[in-house]
C-alpha cells in the first residue's frame, strides 16, 4: 500500500504484477480502505499497534516494554568512510562514533507474573471494547 501512495500505482499492480496503468478495480479500492483502517490503529508516537501501547486498554497494565539497541553495520561503515575523508579537527569524537547506526526498538511482553495466570497480549478487540466504554 505504501507503494501505491509513493509511486501512484494501483494496489493490485504491486501485488499481482499487472500493468500499473490499467483501470482500478473494486479490489484496489478495498485494499486501500483496509490499509487505511489498519493505519488508523497505529500509535502516532511509536508506530506500534494502539492495543499494545495505549493506556486506554486495561490489559496493558500487565505488559512491560523493553528497549533493545542494535547497530546497522552498513551505516557504521559508511560513516567511518566519510569520517576518514575529514581533516583531523572535523572528525567525529569517539562518543559520536559509538552511536553511528544505532537502532532502537521496543518489545512489548506480558509480565511473567501475569503470564502464569494465562494473561495474553492485548488485542484489537480489547482496544475497541475500551473505546466503547470510554467514548470521547
Amino acid at each position: 500500500m505504501r507503494g501505491k501512495q509513493e509511486w501512484h500505482m494501483r494496489p493490485l499492480a504491486l501485488i499481482s504484477h499487472i500493468q500499473p496503468g490499467e483501470k482500478w478495480e473494486t479490489l484496489d479500492f478495498l485494499l486501500v480502505r483496509a490499509y487505511e483502517a489498519l493505519q488508523s490503529y497505529k500509535c502516532p508516537h511509536c508506530g506500534g499497534w494502539l492495543w499494545e501501547c495505549s493506556s486506554m486498554v486495561a490489559k496493558t497494565a500487565y505488559v512491560s516494554y523493553s528497549v533493545r539497541e542494535s547497530f546497522c553495520k552498513k551505516t557504521r561503515a559508511l560513516n567511518q568512510f566519510m569520517d576518514n575523508k575529514q581533516d583531523g579537527k572535523s572528525r567525529a569524537k569517539q562518543k559520536e562514533k559509538e552511536q553511528w547506526g544505532a537502532v532502537h526498538s521496543v518489545e512489548a511482553v506480558v509480565d511473567k507474573v501475569y503470564a502464569k495466570d494465562g494473561a495474553k497480549m492485548p488485542s484489537i478487540t480489547d482496544l475497541i471494547e475500551s473505546q466503547a466504554k470510554n467514548p470521547h
